[in-house]
């Protein structure tokens, strides 16, 4: 089996994009010669990296932290539980302790198909990725915010004009969950 040398410097397999990092492996690539056979060390050394996030220790070829889940290719902290999509609470609002009912969450998320089938003359929104929403309370709305009304859903469906300001309650007993319509 042939090996290449990618851009980095890793041993690839393959010799279009290298198996370590996924770099274009050109032309220039270079053969990595065949290992050569191991000899007996008085003690096997490990290549470590240091994570800048939280200072564990990992593997050099690790792409992330097992302790906090910093990217090493990246170089991106791991995202906190802060950065959900919690845009209902307005930002200078320090934020209410809540009851945590059981440990749900609310994706949300455009089904383009859905949105064709309807014959809107609204262009769909952008489906782009789905949205995680923690659910910490017995009782959510679902819907689009409206300041001067006083409305700020807990899960914001504001980017979709298909979405009514209150247009359904998520409730809870702590075991099971009930979608009630707001006749929106």
């Amino acid at each position: 089996m042939s090996t290449v040398n990618c851009p980095s410097g890793h041993p690839s397999v393959s010799s279009d994009y290298c198996d370590v990092c996924g770099l274009p492996i050109g032309a220039a690539a270079t053969p990595v010669a065949p290992p050569a056979p191991a000899v007996a060390a008085p003690g096997p050394a490990v290549a470590t990296q240091t994570c800048p996030n939280c200072s564990d220790s990992a593997a050099a070829d690790a792409l992330f932290c097992e302790s906090c889940g910093y990217d090493f290719t990246t170089g991106t902290m791991p995202r906190p539980a802060s950065s959900l999509d919690l845009s209902a609470t307005p930002p200078t609002a320090p934020p209410a302790p809540a009851p945590v009912v059981a440990e749900w969450v609310v994706e949300r998320w455009v089904d383009p198909d859905w949105y064709a089938v309807q014959q809107s003359d609204d262009p769909c929104p952008s489906p782009g990725l789905p949205v995680v929403i923690p659910v910490t309370e017995k009782s959510v709305l679902v819907g689009r915010p409206s300041r001067s009304r006083g409305i700020a859903p807990q899960v914001d469906c504001g980017d979709d004009t298909g979405v009514s300001r209150r247009q359904a309650q998520l409730t809870t007993d702590g075991q099971r969950w009930w979608v009630e319509d707001l006749q929106s």
